[in-house]
């Protein structure tokens, strides 16, 4: 057709250049023009895509209409196309029309818009216009003429869609699932495209692309959802089967849990507390799941397996009066998502008056235990003489007092012959305890045994088992061969200070036969009046002289004890520095004197006199005077140490500061018996004066003339010498 259709446009400006040239000639010889019966053009049509289309392609509609000889002139007019069908009734329709461009010999055109070309085998026809050299039948409408050229049997096939799922976001259960298709080759479809959601979650359909379908409330929760459509198909466009196009998450629907309110309730009795469910999504929605409810104490619990409902009552017999503070919780299911909720609960008490148990009144062997047989047991006092509780109304009802005692038994105690004693006679002891007696013996006898109680001997005392009954307890003695040794005792006395002397706070011990104390002499070594040396646990001993030797022997060993010796504190002193002179000239000597003042008794001096004199220690005490030694400092630098005379002075020369102020310090380090100290003084070094120089002694004219003659015998030796002259 191409190779046609440029071949009739060459012939065709051909013809027209002749005729104009045949028109030339004319004019040019004077011919008149006369009038010709017109003619039937040449036409050629042809429809793109060449051979056949699917409806809803762009078709292309070329026409050529030519003159039939060379020599005719140029068709004008117009050209219009229609597709027809071949079978009666002919239907007919205008494709589109053009207008001749005779500078163009092939005219073309496109449908009018919106125009599609129905599926099926079409006849296209070219119908032209005509004009003043050839004939035309614009307003054809048969199969004759005027139809100049025909394209017969062109096949529209039907379109096939295609079907697409735009992502469509995540719902919840109970939610309208709305699905975007995305359609291609769908040209005015003429029938529904239809989508489902798999898993019984709703389906809908649409008409054409763009339309939102709503799939309906969602039922079941899942990811990865698939999602079905098809197309039924229509005149012009191919059913499409139903297949998985995309995927939809449905999420389980959020769900509220709530404890409807309920009234109050007595103590013991059973409220149904409905607990109901739902979710804003689907406010229809029923549910599955467990239900739980719980007071803190007791609970209830609720499974809904097969049962649909929003609510569910559940039963709770609370086992406390007041509020109480209820809490619930639904499980959720696959399709529901879990939720809780909390609430209150009145729950008054019935009034009840306290009352006493079986213990009240009564005399017990322990504390009592069956306080309340009603209301509420308060706290035990008392040791059981008597024993005192309450028992508190519940709901403001009465409270009850009651108490026991426990009971008691009789401890007797007995000598069985003479020797000794046991105490006390006769003691009342609460059951469970145990009695102590004490048992003595007389001089020269000995405890020859205790019983009774199923108590234990202890030294002197008898401790009876813990009695739950009465009983006696029967001490016995023996006379003894020998006098009884008296027992020495003497604890350790407290620490002392340096300086104090042994009194009666320290030497104190005591003697004792059986615990009674036991009359006569200590003598203690050291001595009362002692001054001990600083130290600690020193040893003092002391022996014993009972003053009834005829009743009692004396101890064979002394008694011993020790004592700590604290050192004394320490006596401050004064202390002073001087420097004389306290302005010298470099090189000079200065004096440094460091003068330390003190004084403290000498306790030795004072144990020495009172030794050897009855007058009072204190008064013919010797004093002492500080000792050790004295560092004098330059700045930081030592200068020199000197020994404390019997004056508290120490005294240092110095020759060696250098040009300036210094400052003196002189450190006394203290001794046994006196604290150290310190003084400063300040001594300023001038520097020495530079000494002139000597001027040498002017010569006589005398010495002169003498000198001139030495030099010259000088030279006169040199010379004379000169050829003996031998380096080495």
């Amino acid at each position: 057709m191409q190779r046609r259709i440029g071949i009739l446009r060459a012939s065709s400006r051909l013809v027209a250049r002749g005729a104009y040239a045949l028109a030339l000639i004319a004019a040019s010889f004077g011919w008149a023009p006369v009038a010709l019966a017109k003619k039937t053009p040449n036409a050629v049509i042809e429809v793109t895509p060449a051979g056949g289309s699917t409806y809803g392609d762009k078709l292309t509609m070329y026409g050529i209409v030519s003159a039939p000889t060379a020599a005719d002139p140029v068709p004008t007019g117009t050209i219009r196309f229609e597709v027809r069908d071949p079978d009666p009734p002919h239907y007919a329709q205008t494709v589109c029309s053009v207008t001749i461009d005779t500078d163009y010999p092939v005219q073309s055109c496109d449908p009018i818009p919106g125009l599609y070309i129905a599926a099926g085998t079409h006849r296209f026809i070219l119908i032209y216009s005509g004009d003043n050299n050839y004939e035309g039948n614009p307003d054809y409408v048969g199969v004759g003429a005027g139809m100049l050229a025909n394209e017969d049997n062109y096949v529209i096939d039907k379109q096939t869609p295609t079907i697409s799922l735009v992502p469509p976001a995540p719902v919840f259960v109970g939610q309208y699932a709305a699905l975007q298709l995305r359609l291609g080759n769908a040209t005015n479809t003429d029938g529904q495209f239809g989508a489902t959601i798999a898993g019984d979650n709703g389906d809908c359909s649409i008409l054409y692309e763009g339309q939102i379908c709503s799939a309906g409330k969602t039922r079941f929760a899942g990811t990865a959802i698939p999602v079905y459509a098809g197309f039924v198909g229509d005149n012009n466009h191919n059913a499409v089967p139903t297949t998985e196009v995309g995927q939809i998450t449905i999420l389980p629907a959020p769900t509220t849990l709530k404890i409807e309110p309920h009234p109050a309730i007595t103590l013991g009795d059973t409220a149904n507390i409905v607990l109901s469910v739902s979710t804003i999504i689907d406010p229809g929605a029923t549910f599955l799941g467990d239900f739980t409810l719980s007071d803190g104490e007791v609970s209830c619990q609720f499974h809904i397996q097969n049962l649909i409902t929003t609510s569910v009552e559940c039963p709770l017999t609370p086992i406390s009066a007041g509020t109480r503070q209820l809490t619930a919780s639904y499980s959720g299911s696959s399709n529901a998502t879990p939720s809780t909720a909390t609430g209150t609960l009145e729950v008054v008490a019935a009034k009840v008056d306290g009352a006493c148990g079986s213990d009240n009144g009564g005399v017990l062997a322990a504390t009592p235990t069956n306080l309340c047989s009603a209301g509420t047991p308060g706290a035990v006092s008392g040791a059981g003489h008597p024993w005192s509780w309450t028992c508190a109304g519940i709901s403001g009802g009465n409270a009850a007092s009651c108490s026991a005692t426990i009971r008691t038994w009789t401890v007797s105690a007995q000598a069985s012959g003479s020797g000794g004693s046991i105490t006390p006679p006769s003691q009342t002891i609460d059951n469970g305890n145990a009695a102590t007696l004490a048992v003595s013996a007389d001089a020269g006898y000995v405890i020859a045994g205790v019983t009774g109680c199923g108590g234990s001997l202890a030294g002197n005392t008898y401790t009876t088992a813990p009695v739950s009954a009465d009983c006696t307890v029967t001490a016995t003695f023996t006379k003894t061969a020998t006098k009884p040794v008296p027992v020495l005792t003497w604890p350790a006395p407290a620490s002392i200070a340096y300086g104090t002397a042994l009194g009666a706070a320290q030497l104190n011990a005591t003697a004792s036969w059986n615990g009674n104390p036991v009359a006569g002499t200590f003598t203690y070594t050291p001595a009362a009046g002692t001054l001990l040396n600083v130290g600690a646990n020193q040893v003092l001993s002391a022996t014993f002289v009972p003053s009834d030797t005829a009743s009692y022997a004396t101890p064979g060993s002394p008694v011993t004890t020790t004592i700590t010796v604290n050192a004394a504190p320490l006596t401050p002193v004064t202390m002073t520095l001087t420097a004389a002179p306290a302005t010298i000239t470099q090189g000079q000597s200065v004096l440094l004197t460091a003068t330390v003042n003190g004084s403290a008794v000498n306790p030795t001096s004072v144990e020495t006199i009172g030794r050897r004199m009855s007058s009072t220690p204190s008064a013919l005490a010797a004093a002492i005077a500080p000792t050790g030694g004295v560092t004098f400092h330059d700045g930081g630098t030592v200068i020199g140490s000197v020994n404390l005379g019997g004056n508290g002075i120490a005294a240092l020369s110095v020759s060696t500061f250098a040009a300036g102020t210094h400052h003196v310090i002189a450190t006394y380090a203290g001794d046994a018996t006196f604290a150290p100290a310190t003084a400063t003084a300040t001594v300023v070094v001038t520097a020495a004066a530079l000494q002139a120089p000597v001027a040498a002694p002017a010569l006589d004219q005398a010495a002169l003339w003498l000198l001139s003659l030495l030099f010259a015998g000088l030279g006169a030796a040199l010379s004379r010498n000169k050829g003996r002259l031998r380096v080495r």
